[in-house]
């Protein structure tokens, strides 16, 4: 991810150096329309042709054409990826101290940051 965030970056800079006058002042909305084009150009590289068939063909007529176990792995990993975000919502929501109001103001603010050099008890294993 570190890497394509860098790659991203140069291919924005120097597109916005190029075409100042068009670019410069629309930047936002330039890296927007960006990314929104290369998430639709990398869909079909990370999901399965299956659900592109499904929504265009209607779904009965894909899934007569495969097993049932294979419709189950299909989902499954689908969903291996997708399950990861609402139960890290549910362990924070848990582990939060507070109010159910306290625990959500806290969950959705930034979490501090502080170098392991700047901490005061760093490597004293306390």
């Amino acid at each position: 991810l570190d890497s394509t965030f860098g790659g991203l970056e140069a291919m924005i800079t120097g597109l916005c150096d190029e075409y100042p006058r068009l670019l410069g002042c629309h930047r936002e909305m330039f890296v927007l329309g960006l990314l929104v084009f290369i998430y639709l150009c990398a869909l079909p590289t990370t999901t399965y042709v299956l659900f592109v068939c499904s929504f265009a063909l209607g779904d009965s007529e894909v899934s007569q054409d495969l097993p049932p176990w294979a419709m189950v792995l299909a989902w499954s990993i689908t969903a291996s990826s997708i399950i990861c975000i609402p139960l890290y919502i549910i362990y924070m929501f848990i582990v939060t101290p507070g109010t159910i109001r306290e625990r959500i103001k806290n969950m959705i603010k930034p979490e501090e940051y502080m170098p392991p050099q700047l901490n005061p008890n760093y490597g004293t294993h306390v």
